[in-house]
């Protein structure tokens, strides 16, 4: 097992009369072969993976925060892009480089999320990021709210520049590892954005959160990710996550309009 020192990497002095000071790098060369030991995978393949996960520590160690799911999420679409691509194998390549990573940026002393539950419940001004949705027609943004039994969450949406806008209290974040949901909620849960901003008010018993938990059950038969002998488990799964956490839950909520873009800014707030 390779023991990791981030200061003993690359050390660059620059020297100013008789004071010298020194800035610690950590370059590709260096990260790639902390992930030597990581196999599974073509080096083409390892290659791209492990440049990815060098530009996000660069990034994280700017930041000084690391949201692991994120990296996930990139290495998921990759993987997808990749011909001949041996699903089980680069998953296990991607978990080796996940963890890896994770090291790196813990002994760097930079803040790791590892799950949705680790995330900043409480912000101000975090932008909407849209995209089209499958087939075009419109297009649709999620981010996260927290919603609690013992205190309030006040929800503002505001600045948004796109016509005829619609918000939706849409699923639960299950697992609290999982990833941006690959469905659009459904039409009866949406509500409309007037004047470019609308507030919420919601807690653990809010009709909107009980009627996101029900869009989520309801979601599974369309999940095409999952096999038909696999859904009974989720749906169980599911409905035990929800049972373990009646004080708390993460939602996923959704800003959608028709217009080909959009910009919106959501504030979170808790009492």
């Amino acid at each position: 097992m390779r023991n990791f020192c981030l200061a003993c990497l690359v050390v660059i002095g620059v020297f100013t009369g008789a004071r010298s000071a020194s800035a610690y790098i950590l370059t590709y060369d260096d990260f790639h072969k902390i992930n030597d030991t990581c196999s599974g995978t073509t080096a083409k393949q390892a290659d791209l993976m492990i440049g990815e996960a060098f530009a996000f520590v660069q990034s994280a160690i700017a930041n000084g925060s690391a949201d692991l799911l994120t990296l996930r999420g990139t290495f998921t679409l990759t993987r997808s892009t990749l011909p001949n691509d041996d699903s089980k194998s680069s998953i296990a390549f991607a978990d080796c480089v996940l963890a890896k990573t994770s090291d790196v940026l813990g002994r760097a002393g930079v803040r790791v999320i590892r799950d949705i539950s680790e995330r900043d419940p409480v912000f101000k001004n975090r932008s909407f990021a849209f995209f089209p949705t499958p087939p075009g027609f419109s297009i649709s943004s999620y981010q996260l709210v927290r919603v609690r039994n013992d205190r309030k969450t006040h929800v503002i949406i505001e600045d948004v520049t796109c016509s005829e806008p619609q918000f939706a209290v849409a699923y639960v974040a299950f697992p609290l590892d999982s990833l941006q949901p690959g469905l659009e909620p459904s039409p009866h849960v949406f509500q409309p954005i007037s004047g470019g901003k609308m507030a919420l008010t919601l807690d653990r018993a809010s009709p909107e959160v009980n009627a996101a938990i029900q869009e989520s059950f309801d979601a599974i038969d369309d999940m095409i990710w999952l096999n038909t002998n696999e859904k009974p488990t989720y749906r169980k799964n599911l409905q035990n996550f929800i049972d373990k956490h009646q004080d708390e839950l993460w939602l996923w909520v959704n800003v959608s309009s028709k217009d080909k873009s959009c910009s919106a800014q959501m504030s979170v707030q808790e009492e």
